[in-house]
């Protein structure tokens, strides 16, 4: 559902207690598990993720603490109109209205310790600050999500074990240097500590250097991952809805890929499927809106 790094807010969350990520809450994703459950007769999709928070609700104490969390997307119909309604009935799920054994009976499809918040977490449009003024919990929630990643791990152990770096335009990246600090902040939490102190006093150009070493990684993993679901889309046009989504998965709040996926799959593609794609782009437009909202609401109490 999302890339590693990526800012999130929950818009939903089955947490009540002060300690744990509540409505409101925001951090950054490090992992999303790629075992997934549909839920056609409630319309949902159900996954597990990793996220580095730094703040709970809408307190003012910031925070710096790593959640496994049930994450949730809506499956809509646009056909049976009012998107809106749609998403907010799923809402209300997560939340414990309605049934109130749904979120447990979710969270145990996807893990065998289902004692976490399910939720919906939806990525943050509009960050109001960037990383170089926020908080020192952000910026290193922000950095703590790429270090816990195991792709982007692998990564930099692929990058250093072939000597990758070295064909890199950017004068940084191409010093092996940057690529043995993050190796060795995986690796050692005293060292990341240090590290850390230093690399606040420079966020400008860890921030230029990361992203860059972090856009290497996504494009790397993006691109293996979609050539795959479209081979898969291309081989069985008339594939279930179950199935559609779950190879959708990954891609739900990426709109140009889900544009791209459309423009290749019509000459090939049964028309429920393309369908499912429409209804994919409105269900996050819905999500984005609401989140926004939810966070204008709060800010000005």
């Amino acid at each position: 559902m999302f890339d590693v790094g990526t800012k999130v807010r929950l818009l939903a969350s089955s947490a009540r207690k002060q300690t744990s990520p509540r409505r409101g809450s925001l951090g950054y994703v490090s992992r999303i598990n790629e075992h997934m459950y549909v839920d056609l007769e409630r319309g949902a999709i159900v996954a597990l993720a990793n996220i580095n928070f730094f703040r709970y609700g809408f307190e003012k104490k910031t925070r710096l603490e790593r959640k496994e969390v049930g994450v949730v997307f809506p499956i809509i119909d646009r056909k049976k109109g009012d998107i809106q309604g749609q998403v907010l009935r799923l809402k209300d799920l997560v939340e414990g209205r309605g049934d109130s054994g749904w979120a447990m009976k979710m969270l145990s499809c996807v893990t065998l310790k289902p004692v976490m918040p399910l939720t919906i977490a939806v990525p943050v449009s509009n960050c109001g600050e960037s990383l170089v003024d926020c908080s020192v919990p952000e910026f290193k929630s922000w950095i703590q999500s790429y270090l816990d990643s195991s792709s982007f791990n692998n990564f930099l152990e692929t990058v250093l074990m072939t000597g990758h770096h070295t064909r890199s335009n950017y004068p940084p990246l191409a010093n092996r240097a940057i690529w043995e600090t993050l190796r060795s902040m995986v690796m050692d939490n005293d060292y990341r500590k240090h590290q850390f102190s230093n690399w606040i006093k420079s966020r400008e150009k860890v921030i230029t250097d990361l992203r860059m070493i972090t856009a290497m990684a996504q494009r790397n993993n993006k691109k293996i991952n979609y050539l795959g679901t479209l081979d898969l889309f291309i081989r069985n046009p008339k594939m279930s809805k179950s199935d559609a989504y779950n190879l959708m998965s990954g891609f739900v709040f990426n709109k140009p890929l889900i544009e791209e996926t459309r423009h290749t799959l019509l000459p090939v593609a049964s028309t429920p499927v393309l369908e499912y794609l429409e209804d994919i782009e409105s269900a996050a437009s819905v999500l984005l809106v609401l989140s926004d909202s939810l966070e204008r609401k709060y800010s000005q109490a």
